[in-house]
């Protein structure tokens, strides 16, 4: 699969036509699904399709409980333990990767209720819901329509070129050794491979766009800086790390084959000068 491409058409849309998603496709993401990458790979994980209006859905998923009438949904499950959303995240991620390859479109859902949504969907079994997006043959959205942006301040956005919602820059995404200190980005200065993955792991999707976190360069290591936001849950927040992470694995782990994985956690140095309200979510060896 071409990721960089993918992640460049990616788009979430949300009004589909009426129908119906072939089975063969279907099958092609089940078979892709079983050899996904992920950040915690001890996790047991089950992709389950389920064909319907999304009418059972309304009011228990989506946003403010619109389902958005799709031909399809696709509900990840999980065990549940510590990091089992970044990891959901970081999968579906990549299945929603697969589907723009099989010609398909699709967005994510944010799951208020996971046990009405298994119900609603007849899906049994303990493993819990992490994950729900529609899915179907889009129809075309205006290039004006957008989702409204409610940003800190402190956030730049851009909007890209053939892109219905902004992205946060790939400048102010990134900062080297500090936090607040951008780089420059200096030809043959900056690390070409670094700099193709950052700029995919802007295109990530995040709840409302929002894209709180932050990456910072330390020494050999990458880290990935999160912090609350009060217009977003938890769930949802862990979910798009996840999915930044996995764009930002894709593209890096193409160029260098001798890629390090992700790792949830880890511990601020001083030198780093994060903000009191954020921490390390997740951290990666460069070299």
């Amino acid at each position: 699969m071409d990721y960089e491409k993918l992640i460049e058409q990616r788009q979430s849309l949300r009004s589909f036509e009426r129908k119906e998603v072939p089975a063969a496709a279907l099958a092609d993401l089940q078979t892709y699904f079983a050899k996904t990458e992920r950040i915690l790979p001890e996790l047991g994980l089950e992709l389950h399709c389920a064909a319907g209006s999304g009418t059972g859905l309304e009011g228990i998923a989506g946003y403010g409980g619109n389902a958005f009438s799709a031909p399809l949904y696709l509900l990840l499950l999980s065990e549940e333990k510590e990091g089992w959303l970044e990891n959901a995240g970081f999968v579906g991620e990549q299945l929603f990767l697969k589907l723009i390859e099989l010609g398909l479109s699709a967005c994510w859902l944010t799951l208020t209720d996971g046990a009405a949504t298994k119900r609603a969907l007849g899906i049994e079994g303990d493993k819990k819901a992490a994950a729900l997006f529609a899915v179907g043959y889009g129809k075309a959205e205006r290039a004006e329509t957008r989702l409204d942006i409610d940003t800190p301040a402190n956030v730049k956005v851009d909007t890209r070129a053939g892109h219905i919602a902004p992205k946060i820059s790939e400048q102010a995404l990134f900062y080297e050794e500090r936090f607040g200190q951008e780089s420059e980005f200096i030809e043959d200065q900056f690390d070409p491979f670094l700099d193709k993955a950052l700029y995919a792991a802007s295109l990530a999707p995040s709840f409302l766009n929002r894209q709180n976190y932050r990456y910072l360069q330390s020494g050999r290591t990458l880290y990935l800086l999160d912090a609350a936001d009060a217009k977003t849950c938890e769930e949802d927040r862990c979910l798009s790390l996840g999915a930044t992470m996995a764009n930002f694995w894709l593209v890096y782990s193409k160029y260098n084959a001798n890629a390090y994985r992700w790792e949830l956690g880890g511990t601020a140095e001083p030198e780093m000068q994060l903000p009191a309200d954020y921490s390390i979510a997740a951290q990666l060896r460069l070299f």
